[in-house]
């Protein structure tokens, strides 16, 4: 191959390499063991986050539910309180009475510098 060849190939590599890292490190909170826990008031989605980046006033959960043969959606967002570096925080969702069937859990950071 040409020189100019392995330095396209070089320099491209660079920037996948580039890019894994950046999106590696991105992800602030991780969202650990989300379940849907039954019990006499009802079924309420559980886990835990996880902060792999610098502390935080308030982290924002959303907590999607979707029950009912319908697919009736509701919402719920959850505020955790000053989560330190490295932490872990367990969360729960309010008791749902209707039959859930599917839940979705996520971090809501708020906008990113492209405005979305």
């Amino acid at each position: 191959m040409k020189r100019g060849t392995w330095l396209t190939l070089a320099a491209f590599a660079g920037m996948v390499a580039a890019v894994w890292l950046s999106m590696r490190t991105e992800e602030r909170f991780v969202v650990e063991s989300p379940r849907l826990e039954s019990g006499a008031d009802g079924a309420r989605v559980m886990g835990s986050i996880r902060n792999t980046g610098a502390p935080a006033k308030i982290v924002k959960v959303e907590v999607t539910t979707v029950s009912g043969a319908a697919g009736h959606t509701e919402k719920e967002t959850l505020e955790l309180q000053d989560v330190g570096s490295g932490e872990t925080r367990t969360f729960a969702s309010t008791p749902k009475r209707a039959g859930v069937r599917n839940f979705s859990v996520y971090v809501n950071e708020g906008r990113n510098p492209y405005g979305n």
